[in-house]
C-alpha cells in the first residue's frame, strides 16, 4: 500500500564514536546499545540536533514537559548528569555538552547526520534541515510576507514535525496552535498546523488552517497543496485537488510535496507515466526523503514496473532495514513478477518482527507458494481472537483479498471507504486485484475511491451483487 501517510525511520546523528538514531530513539556505541531512558534520549537528541547552538531552558522545558508542573531546574540537571554519564563526559572539561550559565546547554562535539544514503557534515546538515522544512511548507521565500517574528512555539513545532513520528507530530500541532493563538496571522504557524493535522489524517482541521492561510495570501503554495490533499483524500474532489496541485506547482515548480501529491492523484487515476514523472521530480528535488523513496517504489509497483519497484525498494531496505514498507513493496512486486526468491529474506524478517516462532517461519518458507503462505499467515494472525489491538479495516481488506477471502475483504474495504480511510483508495488500484475487474461490488468501490469513475454513494447491502466468482 502506498506509504503516503507513513513516517520514515528518521536520521542518525554521529558524534565521538556514538550514534543516536530516531524511531525508535536509541543511542549506540560501536553497534552496542547504550542504556538511557526516554527523557535523557529526547534531550540528547534536541541538543545534538542543534549542535553549536545554545538550547535555552525554555526550549528544553517546552520539548520535554510541555507546560506540565515539574521542578524544572532539578529535573534538567538530573537528566544532563545521566546523559554525561552515558557519554563519559565531564562537566568541567566537556567534550559533548557545555553548560551556558543562566541560558541552557550547548552540544559542542562535531556532529554528522546519516539520512538515507547521505552522510553530511553538521553545517551542511543544518542547511539540509532548513531546506527540508522549506519543502514541507514550513518556511517560505522572501516574496511571501510573514509576521515580523516567529514565536518560539512555532520553531519548536517545526523541530517536532521534522521528527516524522506520530507522537511528535501531535505535539507539533499543539505548538503550532499555541503560536497561532499568539499570532493569528502567522502563515508559518498556520501551514505548520495544517501539515501536522494532514499527517495525522485530521482533514477537517487541516482544511481550516489551509483556508486561513489562503485568506491571508491566495498564492501560498503550501496551503494550496494542503487544501488539495484534503480534497483528494477526504472529499474525493479530484478536479479540485488537481487544480490546487497545479496552482501550487505554478507558484513553485520545485515544491516537492506538490509533485508528490500530484503523483498520488495521477496514480489513482491510472495515469502511470505522468505520476512517475512527478514522483521522479520530487525525488530529484528532495533526494534524501525516505517517504518519497518509499512512494516511488510503490508507484512503480502500481504502474506494473515490477523490476524497477523491486530495485527501488530493495536498495531502500538496505539503507532503512527497519522500515516495513520497503519490505512489503519487494514482496508484492516479486509476487506479481513471479519470482519468489528475493522476497524470502523480507518474509523472514517481517515474521520475526511479528514474533513468529521458528516453526511458523519454516512452514511458510518451505511452502509451494511462500508468498501466498505468508499472506495467509498474516490474515490468520490479524483475525486471531487473542490479538492485542484492532487491525485497520483497509489492512484487513488487503490481506483478506491476498488470502482469497474476497467477499469479506470487499465488505471491509467498503467500511474503510465509508469511514474515510485513505488506504482504501490504493487497494482498489493494486495489480494483485486486476482479476476482480467486472465484479459489481469491486467496480462500485473503484468508482467511489478513484478518479476513474463517478463518485458512488455509500452502499452496505451487497445482496445480489456477487455475480462474479470470488478470488
Amino acid at each position: 500500500m502506498l506509504s503516503l501517510f507513513s513516517r520514515s525511520r528518521g536520521r542518525c546523528l554521529r558524534f565521538g564514536g556514538f550514534e543516536l538514531c530516531e524511531r525508535p530513539l536509541a543511542l549506540r556505541r560501536q553497534h552496542a546499545s547504550v542504556e538511557l531512558t526516554a527523557q535523557p534520549l529526547r534531550l540528547l537528541n534536541l541538543l545534538a540536533s542543534n549542535a553549536g547552538r545554545t538550547v535555552t531552558h525554555d526550549e528544553i522545558r517546552a520539548a520535554l514537559w510541555e507546560g506540565r508542573t515539574v521542578s524544572y531546574s532539578g529535573s534538567t540537571h538530573v537528566i544532563i548528569r545521566q546523559i554525561r554519564a552515558a557519554l563519559g563526559d565531564d562537566a568541567d572539561a566537556p567534550r559533548f555538552i557545555e553548560t551556558t550559565p543562566r541560558e541552557g546547554y550547548r552540544f559542542v562535539a562535531p556532529v554528522t547526520v546519516r539520512s538515507g544514503d547521505w552522510l553530511l557534515p553538521a553545517c551542511v546538515a543544518a542547511s539540509a534541515v532548513i531546506a527540508a522544512l522549506a519543502v514541507a511548507g514550513l518556511t517560505w521565500q522572501s516574496h511571501s510576507p510573514l509576521v515580523a517574528e516567529t514565536s518560539e512555539a512555532v520553531r519548536l513545532g517545526e523541530y517536532l514535525l521534522a521528527q516524522e513520528d506520530p507522537d511528535a507530530t501531535r505535539r507539533a500541532l499543539q505548538r503550532f496552535e499555541a503560536g497561532i493563538e499568539d499570532q493569528p496571522d502567522d502563515r508559518r504557524a498556520l501551514n505548520g498546523a495544517g501539515r501536522a493535522a494532514l499527517l495525522l489524517q485530521d482533514y477537517d482541521r487541516a482544511a481550516v488552517y489551509a483556508s486561513r492561510a489562503l485568506a491571508l495570501a491566495n498564492s501560498d503554495a503550501s496551503a494550496l497543496e494542503i487544501r488539495g490533499h484534503v480534497a483528494m483524500m477526504r472529499d474525493r474532489d479530484w478536479e479540485g485537488a488537481r487544480q490546487d496541485f497545479e496552482r501550487a506547482l505554478s507558484l513553485d515548480p520545485d515544491f516537492a510535496p506538490a509533485h508528490h501529491s500530484m503523483a498520488a492523484l495521477l496514480i489513482l487515476a491510472g495515469e502511470h507515466e505522468a505520476a512517475l514523472d512527478h514522483m521522479n521530480a520530487a525525488r530529484r528535488i528532495d533526494p534524501a526523503s525516505t517517504l518519497i523513496r518509499a512512494d516511488l517504489g510503490w508507484m512503480q509497483y502500481y504502474a506494473g514496473q515490477y523490476a524497477d519497484a523491486t530495485a527501488t525498494c530493495e536498495a531502500a531496505s538496505q539503507i532503512h532495514p527497519d522500515m516495513t514498507t520497503f519490505r512489503y513493496c519487494v514482496i508484492r512486486a516479486q509476487d506479481e513478477d513471479g519470482n519468489t526468491a528475493p522476497a524470502l529474506p523480507h518474509i523472514d524478517w517481517l515474521m520475526q518482527l511479528s514474533q513468529a516462532d521458528a516453526r511458523e517461519i519454516e512452514s511458510v518458507r518451505m511452502a509451494a507458494d511462500p508468498i501466498g503462505s505468508f499472506d495467509q499467515w498474516r490474515y490468520d494472525r490479524y483475525r486471531a481472537p487473542d490479538r492485542a489491538g484492532p487491525v485497520p479495516l483497509a489492512v484487513l481488506a488487503m490481506t483478506g483479498m491476498l488470502a482469497g477471502d474476497t467477499d469479506a475483504a470487499l465488505d471491509w474495504l467498503q467500511m474503510a471507504a465509508n469511514q474515510g480511510d485513505p488506504g482504501a483508495a490504493f487497494i482498489v488500484i493494486d495489480p494483485a486485484f486486476a482479476n476482480l475487474a467486472g465484479h459489481p461490488q469491486f467496480e462500485i468501490l473503484r468508482a467511489q475511491l478513484t478518479p476513474r469513475g463517478s463518485q458512488a454513494t455509500q452502499i452496505t447491502d451487497w445482496s445480489g451483487l456477487r455475480a462474479a466468482p470470488s478470488r
